[in-house]
Formats: structure tokens, sequence, C-alpha cells
């Protein structure tokens, strides 16, 4: 399946309400309609961690760029090979460096 463009995502109508949307790469969309009409898509990649298979939320556009919801969503096969789990990873809070 085709990649989705910024202008494929602009021409989503109020109809298109709970469709699903794929760009490729795990990454997964549904779309949304406000009360006042207005069209987003929330997004979500799979990845695999201890034999289970998780959705971690990656943003929603037009609130995102559709390229920064695909920087979010490349971010999980980084942490797994630390073997890590991304979604425990984004709860844990930034570490700190002390400047003592």
């Amino acid at each position: 399946m085709a990649e989705l463009t910024e202008k494929k995502l602009q021409s989503l109508k109020a109809e298109d309400k709970d469709k699903k949307l794929s760009d490729g790469g795990s990454l997964q969309g549904t779309v949304r309609v406000k009360s006042n009409g207005k069209v987003s898509v929330f997004f979500s990649g799979r990845y695999k961690f201890d034999g289970k298979a998780t959705d971690l939320a990656c943003g929603t556009w037009p609130a995102e760029k559709l390229t920064a919801i695909r920087k979010t969503r490349n971010q999980p096969p980084r942490i797994l090979e630390e073997s890590k789990d991304p979604a425990l990873e984004r709860k844990r809070p930034p570490r700190t460096v002390s400047t003592d």
C-alpha cells in the first residue's frame, strides 16, 4: 500500500469517520471527527515485545505533522534492540545529569 501524504489526509471528510488508514511499517490510523466537523487521524504503531503484540500511540494528525508521527513510529525498533519495552520507556521520566 502506498504511503499516506499530507494532501491525502487533508482530503478526508466527516463521512470517512472510523475509516482505517495504513502508512506501511506497522503505522495504522483511524479517522476521527470532532463535534465541530473537524477531521483528525489518530495513529498508532504495532511492535512485539516478549512475544506480545502491543500498539503504541504515535500521534494525531493535524496536531502533529505526518513526518513527526513516522519518527515516533520508528523509535520502538531502536529501543527493542536494547531489550527494553518501548511503552515502559516512554513512561519513564527523562534522566537528569548532575552538575556537581
